[in-house]
């Protein structure tokens, strides 16, 4: 029967950002305007923009939950490498059906725990 597995919190720090939302920006031709006083002046073609908001957000810290059993996931892929290298098999390809098999049995046991 296997062993229950722990469950491994990790926190992970996400820094303070500054956001810019609802940013819309559109083409002005060129045009001509007026002061108060009346005087005439030439705008240049420009891109305006509109409704930018922008915002900092704080920082936050969050726990992540994992569950993880028994570190047998390297014994069992190297145990699975040594075979597949006695069948003849060259050693990268041993290690990486060794890393395969190991994945396979790993998320079977998560499954069978979790109940699906």
């Amino acid at each position: 029967m296997s062993k229950k597995p722990k469950v491994k919190i990790e926190i992970i720090k996400v820094p303070s950002i500054t956001v810019e939302r609802h940013k819309k920006r559109y083409y002005v031709r060129g045009h001509y305007s007026y002061t108060k006083n009346g005087r005439r002046y030439y705008v240049r073609p420009h891109y305006a923009e509109i409704h930018k908001k922008r915002y900092k957000e704080k920082g936050k810290k969050f726990k992540r939950k994992e569950i993880v059993f028994d570190n047998s996931f390297d014994k069992l892929a190297r145990k699975v490498a040594r075979e597949y290298e006695k069948k003849g098999y060259s050693k990268k390809e041993a290690e990486e059906i060794g890393q395969k098999t190991a994945a396979k049995v790993y998320r079977e046991k998560l499954a069978k725990y979790m109940g699906k």
